[in-house]
């Protein structure tokens, strides 16, 4: 059984345009009654649109927390300062950043080089005093 996808089967039934016409590998049918295959993650690569890992507390791989150094050049990651609806909610400590948002500002061997930025920023965070991590 051939079947189209969804953009595939518009195009041919509404112009005759064969270009767009996409063959899928035949699935079998419970209930035996036709249907249309729809590619829902068509153009998102394996990592995903967005690499923000908010069950690791991660960017790009890169954890959210520990030993943090900004710098003005090189950075692992650009934020935005924000006052309310951040990405993500930082608490700075002065030691033992072992939680999620947790920062330790340090001059040598950070976790991550952090850019402060005030537009094209990767995340946008709010510095608090309790309770960080994502909203």
């Amino acid at each position: 059984m051939l079947r189209l996808s969804f953009l595939g089967l518009l195009c041919v039934s509404l112009s005759g345009c064969w270009l767009f016409y996409e063959p899928q590998p035949s699935l079998p049918d419970d209930d035996g009654g036709g249907g249309f295959v729809i590619d829902d993650d068509a153009g998102t690569s394996d990592a995903g649109p967005w690499p923000l890992d908010k069950m690791n507390c991660t960017w790009k791989g890169k954890k959210l927390y520990g030993k943090i150094e900004f710098v003005d050049s090189f950075p692992d990651l650009k934020i935005r300062e924000v006052t309310a609806l951040a990405d993500l909610k930082v608490e700075m400590v002065s030691a033992l950043p072992s939680r999620c948002g947790q920062w330790e500002e340090v001059t040598s061997l950070p976790h991550l080089r952090v850019k402060r930025v005030t537009s094209f920023e990767d995340l946008s965070v709010e510095f608090v005093t309790a309770f960080p991590g994502f909203p």
